[in-house]
């Protein structure tokens, strides 16, 4: 029993070793022989203290063992040294007179006791927890353990032993009837320790404690207080933790969930009160309890990443909800009061996601989205102004906010493998404007971009592989349809056009294509510098040599050609060398043939109304003379037809017909007439063309046709 210097309250450990106060010395006075009763059978005489107080030198004479007052408790003692004659009984009286122990013996023993019986039993064992610590108390302090001597004594010599506890001698070994067991389990007596080192004021803040001290297991256990809760675990020793660090421990399922406290509650840079908590399984996870806010738990990953960033000084703030789990499982992650979260994996570890870029992910559906989740923190981008996170979904991507923009875009998989192969957002295309979207053919993919006057990078299903469309040729593309037009998907991406002055890009669709984009020539004013070419006419300019090739670069798109005279085809006009016009045209029952220089000016002139006009469709390229000094092609128009120059005439002319035929039986160039100096011409009722030996006139009214020399 411990008793304090005024001896007002003395603490008593009950059966899980909590400590109660009982408020006066006559709470236990009064207790003893309530407990005696209980304990002993009935007796003869019934023995009290008032009875030994009224009685206190009757002697029965009986037995050597009586004692005088020598051995009692002197009254001018302090009172804290209690002697005991042969009975274990005390002198309760104060004025140091002679005590008859006759009074403390068991009812039913005769006058034989010898006095040998060692009744001096301590009453003093471990807080009183004995079957005799109800023992009365008289003024002076002194123990009368008369009444705990057990009253199954035979009636023979009392020699003071015991039988397996089941006779008390009043030595106050706790092993009594009726008496309560001594908790010696693991961190037994610990707690209460801790709390009676405690500071008086930190004692009132904490409260007294609630109900009984509470073995979890043989290597936790707690014991409740007014306002707060101890711990004691064999591996973090004795913590408290109370307040709202207490409140949000228990919501979150106390130490079943969070395993024991680490700390007591302790507060950070910004006064903050916080606590840590340890679990075998969870690690190391901390309550954190701002004012003003709710309290709230981080786990392990989530909250080394925190602290890492500042803690709840840091651009994160504090907590705004519990460390919880993905809803794939997969993970975890909290939000905080700055606009932010952390989201840990055990394959991507834990990074910050913050803002629009946060709140583009989500609206993806955040790690079960297409982009995963995050592999690295928000950081700032190539050109020092954006920002963006990594994530690992889809063969990896990222999502990116330029600066000053309203919302951030995802890019990710084959599209951001190309991208950042161009450059990323310092490269042509720049930083993203959509999302990755399905393509109008609803089979594959893109993103658009701002970069170089707007673009987009296309993944096509068929290749599997991602191009970069953007500036001039994006629009050409996108005006005639994109995916759905006759090019189709890029399966380039922008180039440097043979010349190294002109770009372009090609194109799957219609058999292959290409846009190609010059950088000046004297067509661009009026038709522009980008002009898409493809199908057998892109086929046919290709193997020309392209736009170092006689034809140049295309300065029409692929047009439909005239319908009047009956003919269907498509062509291109190119720009041709030193800037002599050129063009392939196409038709079906002729294919794609090229016409160049002042041959295609003739074929394409008023006259003759070029592709599908009076002449049709060219049936060759221009071809050199067999005399090597001029070139030629021939069309299917007009019942056949041709156009011819000659160095030596210097222009081009047209020839069809009959008056065609009877010069191709001549020998065309190689005959006497030469080549043409005119095209057809009427004059008088009749056709006439004239040539450098002569002419060839068709008489309409005789069908005749007649040749002479000059």
């Amino acid at each position: 029993m411990e008793r304090d210097q005024k001896g007002d309250n003395v603490t008593v450990k009950n059966l899980v070793g909590h400590a109660v106060a009982l408020s006066t010395a006559a709470a236990l006075v009064t207790a003893a022989p309530a407990a005696a009763a209980t304990e002993q059978p009935e007796q003869d005489t019934q023995t009290t203290q008032s009875t030994q107080e009224k009685a206190g030198s009757a002697d029965d004479g009986s037995g050597d063992g009586s004692t005088d007052g020598s051995g009692s408790s002197d009254s001018g003692d302090s009172g804290n040294d209690t002697s005991g004659d042969g009975s274990g009984s005390t002198d309760g009286n104060s004025d140091g007179g002679t005590s008859d122990d006759s009074g403390s013996t068991d009812g039913s023993t005769d006058g034989s006791t010898d006095g040998s019986t060692d009744g001096s039993g301590d009453g003093s064992t471990d807080g009183g927890a004995t079957d005799g610590g109800s023992g009365s108390t008289d003024d002076s302090g002194s123990t009368d353990d008369s009444g705990s001597t057990d009253g199954n004594s035979d009636g023979g010599t009392d020699d003071g032993s015991t039988d397996d506890g089941s006779t008390g001698d009043g030595s106050g070994d706790g092993s009594g009837d009726g008496g309560d067991q001594v908790d010696e389990g693991p961190g037994a007596g610990k707690i209460d320790e801790y709390y009676q080192n405690l500071s008086e004021a930190e004692q009132q803040r904490l409260g007294e404690p609630v109900g009984e001290e509470q073995v979890v297991s043989d290597s936790v256990r707690y014991q409740q207080y007014d306002n707060a809760r101890i711990y004691w675990s064999e591996g973090q020793g004795v913590h408290s933790v109370s307040g709202a660090v207490l409140e949000a421990y228990l919501n979150a399922g106390g130490h079943e969930a969070l395993g024991v406290p680490a700390t007591n509650v302790l507060t950070d840079d910004l006064g903050t009160p916080y606590g840590e908590f340890v679990n075998s399984e969870r690690g190391t996870s901390a309550i954190y309890a701002p004012e003003g806010a709710q309290a709230h738990v981080l786990g392990e990953p989530v909250l080394k990443k925190w602290r890492a960033e500042g803690g709840g000084g840091g651009h994160l703030g504090y907590p705004t909800t519990d460390t919880a789990a993905t809803p794939d499982g997969r993970g975890q992650y909290s939000e905080f009061a700055n606009g932010g979260a952390i989201y840990w994996t055990n394959e991507t570890q834990a990074h910050v996601l913050q803002g629009k870029i946060l709140a583009k992910w989500r609206a993806l559906g955040a790690g079960q989205g297409p982009v995963g989740y995050p592999t690295s923190d928000e950081k700032t981008a190539a050109d020092g102004q954006g920002r963006y996170n990594e994530f690992a979904g889809t063969g990896g991507g990222a999502i990116y906010l330029a600066p000053e923009a309203d919302e951030a875009f995802a890019v990710y998989g084959t599209i951001h493998y190309k991208w950042q192969k161009l450059g990323g957002v310092t490269g042509p295309v720049g930083y993203p404007t959509s999302d990755e979207k399905t393509a109008a053919d609803g089979q594959g993919r893109y993103n658009e971009f701002a970069g170089t006057g707007g673009g987009a990078i296309y993944w096509n299903p068929d290749t599997g592989k991602a191009n970069a469309v953007y500036g001039e040729i994006y629009d050409k593309w996108q005006e005639l349809n994109g995916v759905t037009g006759p090019l189709g998907y890029p399966t380039s991406d922008e180039k440097t056009a043979a010349d190294g002055q002109g770009r372009y890009n090609e194109f799957a669709g219609t058999g292959g294509g290409a846009i190609y984009w010059a950088k000046e020539g004297w067509w661009i004013a009026e038709n522009g510098r980008t002009h898409a070419v493809y199908g057998a006419i892109y086929d046919k300019w290709t193997a020309s040599g392209g736009v170092t090739g006689p034809l140049g670069y295309p300065i029409t798109d692929e047009l439909p050609g005239y319908e009047d005279f009956g003919y269907s085809g498509r062509y291109n006009a190119f720009s041709g060398q030193n800037g002599q016009f050129a063009l392939i045209a196409w038709s079906k029952p002729t294919q794609a043939h090229s016409v160049q220089g002042k041959i295609a000016y003739k074929y394409a002139s008023s006259k003759y109304g070029g592709p599908g006009g009076v002449l049709g469709y060219p049936t060759t390229d221009q071809r050199i003379t067999p005399d090597g000094q001029g070139a030629y092609n021939h069309f299917n128009g007009a019942g056949g037809s041709s156009i011819y120059y000659s160095k030596a005439v210097g222009r081009a002319h047209g020839i069809f017909g009959g008056i065609r035929d009877r010069w191709q039986q001549l020998g065309w160039e190689r005959s006497y007439l030469g080549y043409p100096t005119s095209g057809q011409y009427e004059v008088d009722g009749v056709y006439r063309v004239d040539f450098q030996g002569g002419q060839i006139t068709y008489y309409p009214e005789t069908g005749e046709i007649v040749d002479r020399p000059w």
